[in-house]
């Protein structure tokens, strides 16, 4: 006899677990404490970012360079850079991403 005060699943569903995130390396720790200082940086490389994101949340890039960052239900999508260098903008939407409390 089942426990009508628990809830069941439906027949079709099924669970998952999200594994562990990984700990971030030092030079991905590096590009995260780096893109909170103040004033930012302007030498942080899109190969570092993409790294640290990596990290923190489940990257996609597109086949014309954009990335999509997910993290928490909330998703980042950025262009694809101009150039190697991270724009002020780009650094402070990134940072807008990752500073939210619901961020990984």
């Amino acid at each position: 006899m089942t426990d009508p005060t628990r809830p069941t699943l439906a027949p079709h569903a099924t669970t998952t677990a999200t594994p562990a995130p990984e700990p971030m390396t030092a030079a991905q720790r590096a590009t995260h404490d780096a893109l909170f200082r103040h004033p930012l940086p302007r030498d942080l490389h899109w190969p570092e970012i993409r790294s640290m994101l990596g990290a923190l949340a489940k990257v996609a890039l597109g086949d014309d360079g954009s990335m999509r960052a997910t993290a928490n239900g909330r998703t980042l999508a950025l262009g694809r850079p101009r150039k190697n260098v991270a724009s002020v903008e780009e650094l402070m939407e990134i940072r807008r991403f990752l500073a939210r409390p619901d961020a990984t």
